[in-house]
């Protein structure tokens, strides 16, 4: 909405949009609306999209031109997130997540999932929420005892100080753009375990290393919301990866640290910005060049 308004009070200004995935989903959420916005959003002059299906699904639904869209992936904090020479070996693998508390990131089958692993672990749940979905996870996390430590916000610099302290991150979500943190857990060391949503399987490619396990999602009822009738399957699946990844950290199996360097290094935020750079470059030309025709 924000975005229609800028491009009608200013329609002489070049206007570059950046799509981090939330506005498309909640297009699917209010359709009335979100159709109601696409003539004006027709008319910004370049767009930016986190992956390649994203920019597939932007020029299907703005029926405009493939080249006005540019995939650029978002950037992390290399001064935050970065791996120290340091002994991570522990009794107990610590597990952590980071984000909302709330059903559409997964955080109540993730904790549900959690009931059936056993073995010394613990999970630093990072990150709000609000109303009835944060008292769900709280609830939930309650019932696990002390193998739960809720943190609560944390600061980027506090994020990854705990990161570097942790084996596994894991993101059970059902929607997501582009997930920076997964690129932030790996530049702290961590192993993965993730939906398999687009944006992880197109950041990780199709043959992930074992330290990286993607859990298979099934068709979902809402954009971000499974069938209730699949959630048990969800949770087992959820276990039987988070069992795996806790198996390896147990017997010492190491990190891929030259994967973890060349995967990250295309997402530091120097990179990312010249790419980003070079967008807002190109609608000012086009602008100019159109002028004079």
């Amino acid at each position: 909405m924000v975005t229609t308004l800028a491009r009608e009070v200013a329609p002489d200004i070049p206007l570059v949009c950046t799509c981090h995935g939330s506005c498309l989903r909640q297009h699917r959420l209010c359709p009335g609306l979100g159709q109601s916005l696409l003539g004006q959003l027709r008319g910004i002059d370049q767009i930016i999209a986190l992956f390649e299906q994203q920019k597939q699904e932007i020029t299907a639904l703005l029926g405009i031109e493939a080249s006005r869209v540019h995939v650029v992936s978002g950037g992390y904090n290399e001064l935050c997130f970065y791996t120290e020479e340091s002994d991570k070996k522990s009794a107990t693998v610590n597990l952590v997540y980071a984000g909302k508390l709330d059903s559409s990131k997964g955080v109540p089958w993730l904790l549900r999932s959690l009931k059936q692993v056993q073995g010394p672990w613990r999970l630093h749940l990072v990150g709000a929420g609000s109303g009835s979905q944060r008292e769900l996870c709280l609830q939930l996390a309650s019932e696990l005892g002390d193998k739960v430590i809720v943190h609560g916000i944390l600061t980027h610099q506090e994020l990854g100080a705990l990161m570097r302290c942790c084996d596994i991150f894991v993101l059970p979500s059902f929607f997501e753009g582009l997930p920076l943190v997964l690129l932030e857990a790996l530049a702290c060391g961590c192993a993965i375990v993730t939906t398999n949503l687009p944006g992880a399987q197109e950041l990780f490619g199709p043959h992930p290393p074992p330290m990286v396990r993607l859990v298979e999602l099934p068709p979902l009822e809402t954009v971000d919301k499974p069938y209730a009738a699949d959630e048990p399957m969800l949770e087992q699946r959820l276990a039987s990866a988070l069992r795996a990844s806790i198996h390896d950290v147990r017997s010492g199996e190491s990190i891929n640290k030259e994967y973890v360097c060349t995967l990250t290094n295309e997402y530091g935020w120097k990179s990312i910005f010249s790419r980003i750079e070079a967008v807002y470059n190109l609608a000012l030309k086009s602008r100019q060049a159109n002028k004079i025709l």
